[in-house]
């Protein structure tokens, strides 16, 4: 006699049984393709860091190390130095390109002097060099002042008013995702900057100087990224979104260091900095003393 339970071996797998080993089978696939597909995204990233590290290490600061070579020939081999600072500026432009996947026509970098003048409200601002391609960019600009005031990337980097807002305390960077959005509150001298670029990200050069005990950081320029496509560098904050007003900066430099946009760029401008803070400091000093002796020519009682 068979047992008892034997009855349940007879009954054959209804549909829902064989439906629901299906449905476990075809998740168990996707499972595993979806870890060996993990696994290959965690390759790709891998590589596409190490490019941009490479990039970075091999391009940039290679390039920016020349650079600090030549511009201390300044007064003696000025195109040498000039070549330098665009291969300096492109080789920058490179490596931000390549994290942000952007072509050569989309994204753009230049190495902007600050020059303090008399007063603070006489400081300005001149572009040195451009990265390649120019894309017409250095056509009517090179060269030219721009008043620190005049510009809402500079004087939010430098702590000050720019006309419409007054920016409380110096920012480690000025970023906006689309300036066509804001220009009832951005400042730019360059009337037609619309034609060039829609999103900029800009980072103070700022140069250590001092003695032990003493020491202080001086702006000595910017280094500028600026593309004609809104939201190219992605997920950077926007500095009008978080400070409208001038305001609310802890919040704004917290996003910005969850950003690796924010620290790639923030690497190639405290290298430029270093690089280029020396020969800046001698003409400065130079051009102080060229400036003292102007001042007493043209007011002889200075001379008493």
């Amino acid at each position: 006699m068979k047992d008892r339970d034997d009855w349940k071996d007879s009954i054959p797998p209804t549909p829902w049984n064989a439906l629901g080993g299906l449905v476990l089978a075809i998740r168990t696939i996707r499972v595993l393709r979806w870890l060996k597909w993990h696994r290959f995204v965690s390759k790709l990233r891998g590589r596409g860091m190490l490019s941009t590290l490479s990039e970075l290490h091999a391009g940039a600061i290679h390039a920016m190390r020349d650079f600090a070579a030549e511009v201390q020939r300044w007064d003696d081999q000025r195109p040498d130095a000039h070549n330098a600072a665009r291969r300096a500026c492109t080789t920058c432009a490179e490596v931000m390109r390549n994290l942000l996947e952007l072509d050569a026509h989309s994204l753009h970098c230049c190495l902007k002097v600050h020059v303090k003048g008399q007063a603070k409200d006489e400081d300005y601002v001149a572009t040195w060099m451009r990265s390649q391609p120019g894309d017409d960019r250095d056509k009517d600009d090179r060269f030219v002042r721009h008043r620190v005031a005049m510009n809402s990337a500079w004087a939010s980097l430098l702590g000050g008013s720019d006309g419409a807002v007054t920016w409380t305390s110096p920012l480690n960077c000025f970023a906006c995702d689309d300036l066509t959005e804001h220009e009832g509150t951005y400042r730019n001298t360059r009337e037609n900057f619309r034609q060039f670029y829609r999103s900029t990200v800009v980072y103070p050069l700022h140069y250590t100087i001092g003695q032990p005990g003493n020491r202080r950081c001086r702006t000595i320029g910017f280094l500028a990224f600026d593309s004609d496509k809104t939201r190219a560098f992605i997920e950077m904050p926007c500095i009008y979104r978080f400070c409208p007003t001038g305001q609310g900066l802890p919040a704004y430099r917290a996003a910005l260091d969850r950003n690796p946009v924010f620290h790639l760029g923030a690497i190639m401008a405290d290298v430029m900095a270093m690089f280029l803070g020396p020969a800046y400091e001698k003409h400065a000093a130079k051009e102080e003393r060229a400036a003292k002796r102007r001042a007493k020519q043209e007011n002889p009682q200075e001379r008493r």
